[in-house]
């Protein structure tokens, strides 16, 4: 120990047996934004689809239903880090950029966040979702919905939904932003982003007329709508279905209703470089950086 003590004090390398081993991890960092003037002569698909967030790791803990939870802390020490646990705010990168976006005129910013993982090729690594944390507006939301009580027992069975409204191979989605990211390493590092957008508050003169389907009907279709319509009005008078299930029920397919600005790349990225993902209504600017880790954090 003492020649190690000397060996130190004179800046000399100590002995491999006594460095610990380290490997490189990446530090994922994130701002998505929107355009205030959002104006745009594109026409926009009325369902352009939705990212599959059926299988992803999620980095708020408000996210009841995720299957693998964060840690209670969110700080993550530099020596022993936790993967896909969001970054504390102190080791933001972009802290700049996004304080310019606060105060632009042009953007709000809707997101900031950051996490830190190993180095897993694309069939490995997993989507990270990437939504607005839900638990204070979710709550506020819901305490404002009528006949809300905070004492309410829940604990009775749950009541299944009405077939046609059933939908098991799709997750909640999570409005007015939501959808998943995955950084990969092969040979070089590779982002995925797909992200759904839809603010309620979207002014949509601004935009391109959005396409309303409408069709002209054959007598066939003409007598099958018709036929649909009167056993939704039977099964209406029989108390089947409720009023708002039958106006579900009768939307025509030029009623369908705007999904949202879907936003969907896969590219390659240089780490400690800014990259922007570029949408007319909104956008998204990642870093990825290096972070070397003690290897024995592999085995946690």
């Amino acid at each position: 120990m003492r020649q190690l003590i000397l060996l130190a004090a004179f800046g000399l390398a100590l002995p491999a047996f006594a460095q610990e081993q380290t490997v490189t991890w990446y530090d994922v960092e994130l701002i998505v934004f929107r355009h205030l003037d959002a104006r745009s002569s594109e026409t926009w698909p009325t369902d352009a689809g939705t990212p599959d967030v059926s299988n992803v790791r999620s980095l708020f803990a408000a996210d009841e239903n995720d299957a693998q939870p964060v840690a209670e802390s969110a700080t993550l020490a530099s020596t022993t880090p936790m993967p896909y646990v969001p970054l504390d705010p102190a080791e933001h990168r972009l802290a700049g950029i996004y304080g310019s976006l606060t105060r632009s005129s042009r953007y709000e910013p809707l997101l900031h966040v950051a996490w830190t993982q190993p180095p897993l090729d694309r069939d490995q690594s997993p989507y990270v979702r990437v939504h607005l944390p839900q638990s204070t507006q979710a709550a506020q939301e819901e305490e404002a919905l009528p006949g809300y009580d905070s004492d309410a027992d829940f604990s009775g069975e749950e009541q299944p939904l009405p077939e046609f409204l059933a939908d098991d191979d799709k997750p909640s989605f999570l409005r007015p932003l939501d959808g998943r990211i995955q950084l990969s390493v092969n040979r070089y590092l590779h982002l995925d982003l797909d992200l759904l957008y839809l603010p309620d508050n979207l002014d949509y003169s601004m935009l391109r007329d959005l396409p309303a389907a409408t069709p002209e009907w054959t007598e066939q279709q003409r007598l099958e709508r018709e036929r649909r319509h009167r056993e939704i009005m039977e099964a209406l008078a029989r108390g089947d279905i409720t009023l708002e299930e039958a106006e579900i029920l009768s939307l025509e397919p030029e009623q369908e209703v705007f999904q949202g600005f879907r936003l969907n790349q896969f590219r390659r990225v240089r780490s400690r470089e800014i990259h922007y993902f570029d949408h007319p209504i909104y956008g998204v600017i990642v870093t990825v950086t290096p972070r070397e880790v003690p290897a024995r954090t592999l085995d946690m």
